[in-house]
């Protein structure tokens, strides 16, 4: 079972991988986190919420950390189906492979 987790300090949330044919993983993570931050975060009402106390803050919020890895994950899935870590990539003979990586 491959699931990615989050905890807000009380309570751990998993999400599912999303099943695809995955032709490049470089960056797959740091598409997810930043998906997962960029969601959590960049909801307009965020921007609208009162901090007067610690458990004011949203961590507490399980609905908005569930749909923030919700997207993360979708968003993972849609980068790593894409050939190469920016969208494009080349093959390499495994014979130069020491070449192409300066090794």
């Amino acid at each position: 079972m491959n699931r990615q987790p989050a905890i807000n300090g009380k309570k751990y949330f998993y999400q599912e991988v999303i099943p695809v044919e995955a032709k490049d993983t470089m960056g797959a993570g740091d598409s997810f986190i930043s998906a997962f931050l960029t969601s959590y975060f960049g909801r307009k009402d965020f921007e609208e919420i009162k901090f007067e106390r610690k458990s004011d803050f949203p961590w507490n919020n399980s609905d908005r950390i569930a749909d923030s890895l919700k997207e993360a994950a979708e968003y993972a899935a849609a980068i790593v189906v894409k050939d190469g870590s920016l969208g494009f990539g080349y093959d390499v003979d495994p014979e130069h492979l020491t070449e192409v990586l300066h090794i």
